[in-house]
């Protein structure tokens, strides 16, 4: 069975396209708009670079905050793409993800600075595409520091001050929640 993805196309441009056009926002004090040309890779980066250290051709002036970008330019080009997503093997979901949080990160109030992701996870949840297998299918990108940035911002809920103690107690926890956030820097390896 070929393994084929579907492009959730229909992603309001609020959650990437909008993204990338306030590429100014990115950062204060870098101009990170020449980063987001050529799908995220930036500018090519000719003669070897700085010092010869790179191939002289193939290196790009890119960002670890281009990741999203450069995914979803990727994903345009699989071998197996369909437009059913009944088909589909796996959803991908092309949100910009590192963008927001690039733009946010300074942003000490949690409800302005989650309000896209949330937004995002709204209009997901109702989609029919979703609600098919209820999300098991889809996938998205976190990429590079951007996932480990808030990584202590998610917690299973704990009334206790005690963590814990097996992976089963944590799986019995984080099922009653409603939504899962996977770090897969730390997550579990499980046989």
């Amino acid at each position: 069975m070929d393994i084929c993805l579907y492009i959730q196309h229909d992603l309001p441009p609020r959650f990437n396209a909008d993204l990338a056009r306030d590429c100014r926002r990115l950062s204060a004090s870098t101009d990170m708009c020449k980063h987001v040309a050529n799908d995220g890779f930036g500018p090519p980066i000719m003669g070897g670079g700085d010092g010869g250290s790179l191939p002289e051709r193939g290196a790009y002036d890119t960002d670890q905050f281009m990741m999203g970008m450069i995914f979803h330019a990727r994903m345009r080009q699989h071998e197996c793409l369909t437009a059913d997503p009944t088909v589909a093997t796996a959803v991908y979901v092309p949100f910009y993800a590192g963008f927001d949080a690039a733009m946010n990160q300074d942003n000490s109030d949690l409800t302005v600075r989650d309000a896209l992701p949330q937004d995002m996870a709204d209009w997901l949840v109702w989609r029919p595409e979703w609600r098919a297998m209820g999300g098991r299918n889809h996938f998205m990108l976190v990429g590079g520091a951007v996932a480990w940035r808030w990584r202590d911002d998610y917690a299973v809920p704990v009334r206790t001050r005690r963590l814990p103690g097996a992976v089963s107690t944590v799986d019995g926890m984080s099922s009653a929640c409603s939504r899962v956030v996977v770090d897969m820097g730390s997550v579990i390896n499980r046989p």
